[in-house]
């Protein structure tokens, strides 16, 4: 498994549950502390003496929340999930009767639940492919999906390493996933969209279910996904170009293919903050409509187009240690424009 990069990805060792559904804390002011979870709004988990991260976080019904990162268990690092109770404890309905569950050998960084509750991780697998893994409402291995191990692993290529950091759902039951892969020489974006079963999808991509994306020979990569309701998707990440890389948004047709009707004729919009290199970020709707893109810019700025993008703050925890906080919140919520071109 490669190393992670922390400029890119500063959001690896802490996690916030921003925004929460729950009820504040009398006089409570936005952004202040939860004290009604965990006692003091922040709750930490380890799953054993090695380095422990948590880099998704979903609210589930009831104000549960569920939270995938990597475990390090026995020396080897692992995917790793934890479901906690709206009070912060954790669940002893979920996984072992721990409300912990170690997946396979690597790390999770995207999270996605379907309609009735199963539970879809994507991330890296050793040695270095991209991995989904499936499990139940309960946190049990589904072994309807993938080789019967709850486990589907893909590779790029020979001598390519490659990790996914965001999964959607899509129709059908059909997973999309996108993330970046390394081919010896630099960072290309990549997608892979597979069936329900969790075998890939050949009607997507060229044919193997796969797409892989380099922009203008520089460091690319996907980092959200955000389904539009024409069937087409976005894919927040950057771009490299001329030995720098900025924030972009790539817009793809159902099919895999770069929708050359957005962006400058190619499918990709991109943002240059600054004479530095520049990253993209997570998707989040915008007050005044549209979207945003968080990112990591060499300098504060924001665009004038339909999203916009910001910097991204980076936090980090001891080692051993998932740490997830909760804070109360009073701002306005949004809705996707209910068309798009």
């Amino acid at each position: 498994m490669r190393p992670l990069r922390p400029a890119r990805l500063a959001l690896t060792l802490f996690l916030v549950a921003a925004f929460s559904a729950v009820a504040l804390v009398a006089q409570a002011a936005p952004g202040d502390l939860d004290t009604t979870f965990s006692g003091d709004g922040m709750r930490t988990l380890s799953f054993g003496p090695g380095a422990d991260s948590g880099r998704e976080i979903l609210a589930l019904a009831g104000g549960k929340l569920l939270v995938a990162g990597q475990a390090q268990v026995g020396g080897t690092t692992r995917f790793g999930l934890a479901r906690l109770r709206a009070n912060g404890a954790l669940d002893t309905t979920f996984g072992g009767g721990d409300g912990r569950v170690v997946g396979p050998a690597g790390a999770a960084w995207g999270l996605v639940v379907n309609s009735a509750g199963a539970i879809v991780v994507a991330g890296q697998a050793d040695p270095g492919l991209v991995a989904v893994a499936r499990y139940t409402a309960a946190g049990a291995v589904d072994t309807t999906f993938g080789g019967g191990d709850g486990l589907a692993l893909t590779g790029f290529g020979a001598g390519t390493t490659s990790i996914a950091y965001d999964v959607i759902l899509v129709g059908g039951g059909k997973i999309l996933v996108t993330g970046e892969v390394w081919n010896g020489v630099d960072y290309d974006l990549l997608l892979a969209r597979y069936l329900a079963s969790g075998a890939l999808d050949t009607t997507f991509g060229g044919g193997d279910g796969k797409v892989v994306v380099d922009f203008a020979g520089g460091d690319d990569g996907g980092f959200d996904l955000l389904l539009l309701p024409n069937g087409k998707f976005l894919v927040a990440g950057w771009a490299g170009v001329g030995g720098q890389t900025d924030p972009a948004v790539y817009r793809f047709t159902a099919a895999g293919a770069l929708d050359t009707t957005f962006g400058g004729g190619d499918g990709v919009a991109r943002v240059n903050f600054s004479n530095g290199s520049d990253g993209g970020g997570r998707w989040c709707g915008c007050p005044t409509g549209g979207w945003c893109s968080p990112g990591t810019p060499g300098s504060v700025a924001t665009t004038t187009s339909s999203w916009r993008a910001s910097p991204r703050r980076a936090s980090w925890t001891p080692p051993s240690v998932v740490e997830t906080a909760r804070r109360s919140s009073t701002s306005p919520g949004t809705t996707s424009p209910a068309t798009w071109p």
